[in-house]
């Protein structure tokens, strides 16, 4: 990994020395969450003559940038094109640090966008708190997003399991790995994954990947799945017991660092 491309990416996204601005006496829109659509409405508001504010909890870009589409469709190509764990990694680390000059709280302070980072909290229809100071507004946009969610699965939260928020701070290169769901993130991490050499087994608890694709397109993304040596297991009720034996079995992993976002 690229400590320089990491370092920058999260000054770009949450500098840790940015300070939040003086609130404005009001303002015509507030908008919670900077991933893809609260950016979007941001800066086209403020485009349009709008006094904006921009409150983010984590990273700008949201998932989109930092834990979605940039580093998953960057790790396919690097697999795909034959790269190293390490250089896949790495280059990963410096996409997504040159995209993020695009999300960053430079780039909208610049566009007029009053940028504030930390926990957004309603204390009336029209006032919102974050980080100390209150923030009156006349409309608000709620553009949250949504969470990687860890299914109630007995001793699945002590082996501290990866999630598409922790996976692309690996540092080493899993031997083996096993994917809980088979949706789109899913898929594309199990093949990224086995194209670089490690040894993958999908479960989905449904009879097919993809359950909300069409049947014909998600049995031709199954067969080239299973053509990367992927181990599909369809049905799959995972249990204490399978938990217990991933736990018991487990490869050494790299050292996960929170998230910054």
């Amino acid at each position: 990994m690229s400590e320089d491309d990491d370092a920058l990416w999260r000054r770009l996204v949450f500098p840790a020395d940015y300070r939040n601005p003086q609130p404005a006496a009001r303002y015509h829109l507030t908008v919670i969450g900077a991933g893809t659509a609260g950016l979007v409405t941001a800066i086209v508001a403020a485009g349009l003559g709008a006094r904006v504010a921009l409150i983010e909890r984590q990273a700008m870009g949201g998932d989109c940038l930092n834990v979605g589409c940039v580093p998953s469709k960057t790790l396919l190509a690097g697999a795909a094109a034959g790269l190293t764990f390490a250089s896949a990694m790495q280059r990963v680390h410096a996409v997504r640090a040159a995209i993020a000059r695009h999300d960053s709280v430079e780039r909208y302070t610049q566009a007029g966008v009053d940028v504030f980072l930390g926990q957004g909290s309603f204390s009336s229809a029209h006032e919102i708190r974050v980080a100390g100071a209150t923030l009156h507004t006349r409309r608000t946009v709620i553009a949250t997003g949504a969470r990687a969610h860890l299914p109630p699965l007995p001793g699945l939260a002590e082996i501290v399991p990866l999630t598409n928020e922790t996976v692309f701070d690996l540092s080493a290169q899993p031997r083996r790995l096993a994917v809980l769901g088979a949706g789109p993130v899913g898929c594309e991490l199990a093949q990224a994954f086995a194209r670089l050499g490690t040894q993958v087994e999908l479960l989905e608890l449904g009879p097919r990947i993809l359950p909300q694709d069409e049947a014909d397109a998600a049995q031709r993304v199954a067969d080239a799945l299973v053509r990367d040596g992927i181990k599909l297991r369809l049905g799959a009720h995972v249990t204490r017991r399978v938990v217990h034996e991933c736990r018991q079995g487990a490869e050494p992993r790299g050292r996960h660092r929170g998230r910054r976002r």
